[in-house]
């Protein structure tokens, strides 16, 4: 017996769907032979996957995975044992995003100091399954990926807020005070994606040190959590968004004024508990040794906000959808699941593994 599917998607102009939004489009499947099932049935999902794996030496290491489901809606197009004839088949599905979703995101994370390695993905996607009776009988099921952005609500300030920090250094034999302070001021804390993060910032050196440099960086963060794990912390700077400048003698001020573009692809991930990815504008008074450097970070919203939405973004026709020039890929015609996290079963649910636990703190954190 042989089945050959293709599901296409009504897309946006973007490619991208934003949470509150439909999904539409047409499976089209061609079936050689005759052919009895059970049912078929075409659904819409949308599922969260982390795995915190912690190694604990050569002889043993634990792993823990959490799913979560987003959007769980089927639609039984036969629902009862039926024969379907050699022909071509078209379906044509509708399904409604959640508003409240979080955005599709992928991550895969080693923690340099720590033994640990996260794996960590939010996906949704189209399916058609065909159930067959038999014992040797298996289902088949084709999928087709969703890229969803869930629309972000502002939760820090959008007018100019002011973020400082301040350092008392040792200093021996004086009673005199050695500090270091850095003020930052940001003028709008609320980012749209690909677009301007402008901040200004003082250092003043009322120290008896000299700050080798100051630098600026955008850094992205990630918190992860998993069942029966502690929650786990990971930062990496953003390429490309670095500045530095001349060194601070002692006594002096600075005063900069810095611009920085956001990345493409650079938003936050939001709306569920197995991860946040958040941002920072990180702003470093390198110190000479011993002293550890002042470090001020100013938190910043990125993603797609109501007021930046195109609400007279069109979806194509189904007469646009040529299906010579858009065959399958070869897990779609193998109707095989996609194991490159680790699940590979379509209706999953939480579960966790723990091995050998052992007592531990809330949280730990890295930076890698």
């Amino acid at each position: 017996m042989g089945i050959s599917c293709e599901i296409h998607l009504f897309k946006p102009v973007n490619g991208v769907y934003y949470s509150g939004q439909n999904v539409s489009g047409v499976i089209k499947y061609s079936v050689d032979e005759p052919m009895i099932v059970d049912k078929i049935v075409t659904s819409l999902k949308g599922i969260g996957y982390i795995a915190i794996t912690a190694d604990h030496g050569s002889t043993w290491e634990r792993t823990y995975k959490t799913t979560s489901s987003y959007i769980d809606v089927d639609t039984v197009i036969i629902g009862e044992k039926k024969q379907i004839s050699v022909g071509s088949y078209e379906i044509k599905f509708r399904y409604t995003l959640p508003g409240n979703i979080p955005s599709t995101m992928k991550a895969r994370k080693a923690f340099k100091f720590k033994s640990y390695k996260v794996k960590c993905f939010i996906k949704y996607y189209v399916r058609i399954k065909f159930e067959r009776p038999g014992v040797f009988a298996f289902n088949k099921h084709f999928r087709k990926e969703v890229d969803v952005l869930s629309k972000t609500v502002p939760t820090l300030p959008r007018e100019p807020a002011v973020y400082t920090e301040n350092k008392k250094l040792l200093r021996l034999f004086t009673k005199q005070d050695s500090i270091i302070t850095i003020n930052a001021t940001i003028l709008n804390s609320v980012i749209p994606m690909e677009g301007k993060i402008e901040l200004r910032y003082e250092v003043q050196n009322n120290s008896h040190v000299v700050i080798k440099t100051t630098t600026t960086q955008l850094v992205q963060g990630y918190l992860f959590k998993s069942k029966g794990h502690r929650k786990v912390i990971y930062g990496e700077a953003v390429p490309d968004t670095e500045a530095q400048t001349l060194p601070i003698n002692c006594q002096e001020t600075q005063n900069r004024t810095i611009s920085i573009d956001v990345p493409s692809g650079l938003y936050n991930v939001e709306n569920t508990m197995i991860v946040a990815r958040f941002y920072r504008v990180r702003i470093i008074a390198q110190l000479p040794i011993p002293y550890k450097n002042v470090i001020l970070d100013v938190p910043v919203q990125i993603g797609i906000f109501e007021e930046n939405l195109n609400v007279n973004r069109t979806e194509v026709t189904n007469e646009d959808i040529n299906s010579d020039n858009l065959p399958p890929s070869y897990w779609e015609v193998m109707g095989e699941a996609n194991e490159e996290y680790g699940v590979d079963s379509d209706d999953e649910t939480d579960t966790t593994k723990l091995f050998k636990r052992r007592p531990h703190s809330d949280e730990e954190s890295a930076v890698s």
